[in-house]
């Protein structure tokens, strides 16, 4: 803690906020990918940012509040929002989308006139976290959007719909916490358990809980209506996705890396979820 005090006392800097729209600006959206050079002072921005991380963690300090971003969160920020990013020597590689105000609200208003006042509500955005086909979905939106180089009607459209998608997810990550008020306390220490250590055997993530295995599983199957063995499966198959889309990894690495210690058996389930083996998958990426 006396670390980070100090960090945040060199980055406390007041700079005026930054701006990437202007009057003669011809698009309402900017994206681009960071994986280094990102370490700006304590600032704000004079638009609406939202961010999803790609690829490894990395520290957040937002409204003076520390926060660990890693694979799969997304942080949505509102224009008074004052941050910085603090590298350590972990890799990171996060994706920034940059919303006009207007156009960020005229699309909250058509989803429903208060969706505003909530996305402003709380004194520091909480990340949450996406699954890895929401990742892939978003970023085949973006692909959409760039290819439309001389129809800018087309291109405002799309990033709308984009837009939607991401508000959607926010929206229905509001529902999910109130859902998951309702689970067990323990049903949600394991979902942030696998979450975070899906590469480990489900016996492994269980040992770190001092009730029964078969009392824990009966618990979550009634909860979840799936065992905790199919949605661990899920999870790691989802990151699969995820590393074949946005990686140059091997299928024999991404399969360690997320937990299958045989690509036999990882094409088998695989294909049973997506259709096509890994392999396929990756070319039709």
């Amino acid at each position: 803690m006396l670390a980070y005090t100090k960090f945040m006392k060199s980055y406390r800097n007041t700079d005026p906020p930054i701006d990437f729209f202007n009057n003669n600006s011809s698009t309402p959206f900017y994206t681009h990918t960071t994986s280094y050079g990102d370490e700006y002072s304590y600032h704000t921005h004079n638009f609406y940012e939202i961010v999803y991380i790609k690829s490894g963690e990395i520290n957040h300090v937002i409204n003076d509040v520390p926060q660990k971003l890693k694979f799969g969160h997304v942080i949505f920020l509102r224009p008074t929002d004052r941050h910085v990013y603090i590298r350590t020597d972990k890799e990171c590689s996060h994706r920034d989308l940059i919303f006009e105000n207007k156009f960020f609200e005229e699309t909250c208003a058509l989803l429903n006139p208060n969706f505003l006042t909530n996305y402003l509500a709380s004194k520091a955005p909480t990340p949450i976290m996406m699954t890895s086909q929401q990742l892939n979905s978003l970023e085949d939106r973006i692909l959409k959007i760039n290819q439309q180089l001389h129809d800018q009607h087309n291109k405002n459209t799309l990033i709308r719909i984009f837009l939607v998608e991401l508000l959607s997810i926010f929206y229905e990550n509001s529902i999910l916490i109130k859902k998951q008020l309702s689970y067990p306390p323990i049903v949600n220490q394991i979902l942030e358990s696998i979450s975070l250590n899906f590469r480990e055997r489900l016996n492994e993530i269980l040992s770190k809980f001092e009730y029964d295995k078969a009392y824990l599983s009966r618990l979550f199957k009634s909860s979840l209506g799936i065992t905790m063995s199919q949605y661990l499966v899920n999870v790691r198959l989802d990151y699969v996705a995820s590393q074949l889309k946005l990686t140059d990894k091997t299928i024999f690495e991404i399969s360690i890396d997320s937990g299958f210690y045989s690509v036999s058996h990882l094409n088998k389930i695989f294909k049973n979820k997506f259709g096509v083996t890994p392999s396929q998958f990756k070319k039709k990426q």
